[in-house]
Order: C-alpha cells, then sequence, then structure tokens
C-alpha cells in the first residue's frame, strides 16, 4: 500500500494543482514536483514539507513557466524543465534561478517530459504523442 503525502509548509498546507512528473534528488533526497496548474516546480523535503517554488508565475518571459509537466535532474546538477505551451526546455539552478533555455526545439514541439542521461544527454517526449526527442 502506499502512504500519500501530504505537503506541508509554515504558513499551513501548501497546494499541489494538478502535480504531474517529478524526481528526488539523490544527494539532498528533496523531491522536485512539476506543479502544473500553478505554473511551477514546487522543492519538497523527503517528509512533504514546501521548501520552495522553481519559476516566476506563469507566462513566457525567462523564468516564467507555463505548464511545466517534466522535470528531472541535469547532468550538470541543475533542473531541467519541460515548459510545454511555451515549446521549450528550461534549465534552472538548484535554488530556482533561472539559467537558461536548453538546446533549440523544432517549431513544432510541445515538450511533455523529459530525462537525463548521466553523459548529459537530454531526452524528452513530445505531447502530440509523435515523437521522442533527444539532444
Amino acid at each position: 500500500p502506499t502512504t500519500p503525502l501530504r505537503v506541508t509548509s509554515q504558513c499551513g498546507n501548501h497546494t499541489l494543482e494538478y502535480p504531474c512528473f517529478m524526481f528526488v534528488d539523490p544527494s539532498s533526497n528533496n523531491i522536485f514536483v512539476a506543479n502544473v496548474n500553478r505554473s511551477f516546480v514546487e522543492v519538497l523535503s523527503k517528509d512533504g514539507h514546501y521548501i520552495r517554488s522553481i519559476g516566476t508565475g506563469q507566462g513566457s518571459s525567462p523564468g516564467q513557466l507555463c505548464y511545466p509537466s517534466g522535470v528531472c535532474l541535469h547532468s550538470s546538477n541543475s533542473i531541467l524543465v519541460t515548459d510545454t505551451y511555451n515549446h521549450r526546455l528550461c534549465l534552472f539552478t538548484q535554488d530556482g534561478e533561472f539559467v537558461t533555455e536548453y538546446g533549440k526545439l523544432p517549431q513544432d514541439s510541445t515538450p511533455y517530459d523529459v530525462a537525463c542521461t548521466r553523459s548529459g544527454r537530454v531526452m524528452f517526449t513530445d505531447n502530440t504523442g509523435k515523437y521522442v526527442r533527444h539532444f
């Protein structure tokens, strides 16, 4: 049986609205969850306590996200996020600072989930259901 993880913060409950993909950082045991409807990636402790959000809110400017569904740990120890409705991948520091858009995506690309190999190769699924793409 599974046990639901209740997300809490010092200000009370912190809402996950349509959490999608996630990963656990093996060095800190922090949990990174793509919180789709809030347009952030939430960073939680292993016990479910809210630590911080990655992204500066919904939009298309650098650091903003729109429907972030996929998230993974990049080989540079940064956080790679699929910014689905902005048709891009975004790279952030673990502290949540925007670094850059990652790679040049084809114009018809709508990235959904992302994975990175230890050697730094990036692969992502396309929301159209037609592609697995890679850099």
